[in-house]
């Protein structure tokens, strides 16, 4: 505006000299922002000083617990930037004020290049600063959990749609517009405009464009056929759930809970959040509830496929085949190909004792996904169920590989040696409950292990803990006449059940 050429990307997001690329943008000099700016920025150091008071008159303490601060805040008062930092733990804290001066750096150069009264050009020249030639790139799925923490975004200028979200946000912090973000089938969106006029960016695809459905009544107001705006609690919210998805699916149960208990507390009504909160009891076999929070999800979400497909596998593990194909029937109708369902569906054959059709299925599912341990363990127990032995040891040696503590594989390793070797048998169910001390399969199969040497109280034992975990599973009667003969056989009276 005042004749000065305007900045390129290069000198904006640096050349990745320092950490986070920040060297181009701590040299370079910036035009101070208009009264205008300045004033909402004072505005601003107003509406947060409470919460920074608050926070300088406690001892330093983690980033965890900094922003677990945040969560207590309504969403008009988040620091939305500083926050996202900070979700990470200790691993964001250490570069969060080089990150916050990144970004307004971005924010600052945005201001500059254009005018603020135009918000085609402003939106453009924001895209342009953000997603230009040395700018930020998306990062395609399926996501490793470090990539997602913000401050990596930052650093490596790659990051899934959520991030780059907050970021674009970050540099358009100074327009004089509202900016809003929705989320539109699988696409977010960020939108700003003044009356008469509103537009939008694609965060996918970096497209500016008019928003659909934009209509201009008698008074100049506007409305966008749009879903709801997400505010800060719900971008927080859906970034918890980004991080706990992502640390579950990589085994790392812990900050996979953290994650999604922030996430709970940012935004509770979110159908995916009470699916990643099913899989996680699942996993630990917490049937009944895994069964709780998967019907949450359906009935915030009816045709969510995670959910339908998670009810499914509780299902199965309780050893009612009817209702998880009731599940499946739905999840097929909406994604007849969908990975997980099928590896339900072939969990019902070896269940149904189906061993050619359990065969056929997982050698289909291996090829598809040959890095999943899963499928390799249970392609085993199909060759095992058929008398393929080799081939079953050839799966176990392959899942192993791809998942040292697969319970699935160790417990199958357990019947495959059952009566050639039984010390490494017992080993490996051993091995097993060390994985998952709740995969009640290794109860089972152990217990007919010791039931077969005549070991009464280790098999009772055994027994009795497969039906704590499936109290209702269809083997309960036979395993409940089993332990009183195993009673008997010690001296004791039948107690005529558990």
């Amino acid at each position: 505006r005042d004749g000065r050429p305007s900045r390129g990307t290069e000198e904006i997001h640096g050349r990745g000299k320092t950490p986070f690329g920040l060297e181009g943008v701590m040299r370079s000099g910036t035009k101070a922002p208009g009264r205008k700016v300045l004033s909402r920025r004072c505005a601003a150091v107003f509406l947060f000083l409470p919460f920074f008071l608050f926070s300088a008159s406690e001892p330093e303490s983690s980033s965890e617990a900094r922003f677990e601060a945040f969560l207590k805040l309504p969403s008009a008062r988040i620091d939305l930037y500083r926050a996202a930092l900070l979700l990470v733990g200790e691993g964001g804290d250490a570069h969060v004020e080089e990150n916050l001066a990144y970004l307004d750096r971005l924010a600052a150069s945005v201001f500059e290049r254009t005018r603020p009264q135009d918000p085609e050009t402003y939106l453009r020249d924001a895209v342009d600063v953000v997603f230009g030639r040395e700018g930020f790139k998306r990062l395609d799925p399926p996501y490793n959990l470090s990539d997602l923490y913000f401050y990596k975004v930052l650093e490596t200028r790659r990051g899934p749609d959520l991030a780059l979200v907050l970021v674009l946000r970050a540099a358009l912090r100074n327009v004089a517009f509202p900016v809003l973000v929705t989320r539109e089938a699988d696409d977010y969106f960020l939108y700003s405009g003044p009356p008469g006029g509103r537009y939008r960016v694609k965060i996918s695809t970096g497209e500016l464009e008019i928003a659909p459905g934009t209509v201009v009544d008698g008074s100049g107001a506007v409305s966008v056929g749009t879903s709801d705006e997400i505010k800060a609690r719900g971008l927080l919210g859906r970034y918890a759930l980004l991080l706990g998805r992502s640390a579950r699916r990589e085994g790392k149960t812990e900050e996979a809970v953290r994650f999604l208990r922030w996430s709970w507390h940012l935004a509770p009504h979110r159908a995916e959040l009470y699916s990643e909160l099913g899989f996680i009891a699942l996993g630990k076999w917490r049937l009944a509830r895994a069964d709780r929070c998967f019907l949450r999800a359906q009935r915030l979400n009816a045709s969510l496929l995670d959910a339908l497909t998670g009810r499914a596998e509780v299902f199965v593990r309780r050893g009612q085949l009817g209702g998880a194909w009731a599940e499946l029937q739905k999840v097929f109708a909406l994604d007849h190909g969908n990975f997980a369902a099928l590896m339900v569906q072939g969990e019902i054959f070896l269940a149904q004792q189906e061993y050619r059709a359990a065969l056929d299925q997982f050698l289909r599912l291996t090829r598809r996904k040959p890095e999943s341990a899963e499928a390799w363990a249970d392609l085993a127990l199909a060759y095992l169920g058929s008398g393929d032995r080799a081939g079953a040891e050839r799966c176990i040696e392959t899942a192993l590989k791809l998942e040292p503590c697969c319970a699935v594989a160790h417990c199958g390793r357990g019947r495959l040696l059952h009566k050639s070797e039984p010390e490494l048998a017992l080993s490996a169910y051993r091995k097993a409950l060390e994985c998952n001390p709740r995969y009640a399969p290794a109860y089972y199969w152990r217990g007919t292990f010791y039931q077969s040497r005549n070991l009464a109280e280790a098999a009772i034992k055994d027994y009795r803990a497969f039906l704590d975990i499936v109290p209702d599973h269809p083997w309960a009667e036979e395993i409940n006449r089993r332990i009183e003969l195993l009673r008997v056989d010690l001296g004791s009276k039948p107690e005529g059940g558990l």
